[in-house]
């Protein structure tokens, strides 16, 4: 049996439009049959299948939820996420500006070489005017 046959087979039971030639011509061939029979088992299988969840579940749910501390949103074990948020920036720029304070030379650097330039230095040069 070929997968046209399949599919359209496949298509009746789930209820999809399909080819009514080909379902003739499928259902004439014995695997044909075979196969309308165990899409169908298999839709009643599916169908009973309830995917809910039980009673008892959502009772265990319940009480499970009653027993959490209630959420206040915003914090975080008693403290604000905002306050904790404030000391955090406060800590770092205190520490950044203490750290440059430190470092913080106390005056220019000194010299190491004079570099000086003379008029005649500019003039002596091949081809220039004078």
């Amino acid at each position: 049996m070929n997968d046209r046959y399949h599919e359209a087979l496949s298509s009746l039971i789930d209820g999809y439009p399909a080819d009514p030639g080909d379902v003739a011509e499928a259902l004439e061939l014995p695997d044909g049959r075979r196969l309308l029979v165990d899409c169908a088992a298999l839709r009643m299988a599916v169908g009973r299948d309830a995917a809910e969840p039980s009673a008892a579940f959502y009772a265990r749910m319940q009480s499970y939820l009653a027993a959490q501390a209630p959420h206040e949103p915003g914090r975080f074990r008693g403290i604000s996420v905002r306050v904790a948020a404030a000391s955090v920036a406060a800590a770092l720029l205190l520490g950044f500006g203490v750290d440059n304070w430190r470092h913080r030379p106390e005056a220019p650097p000194s010299t190491t070489r004079v570099l000086r330039f003379e008029i005649s230095e500019w003039t002596s040069a091949k081809g220039a005017v004078r």
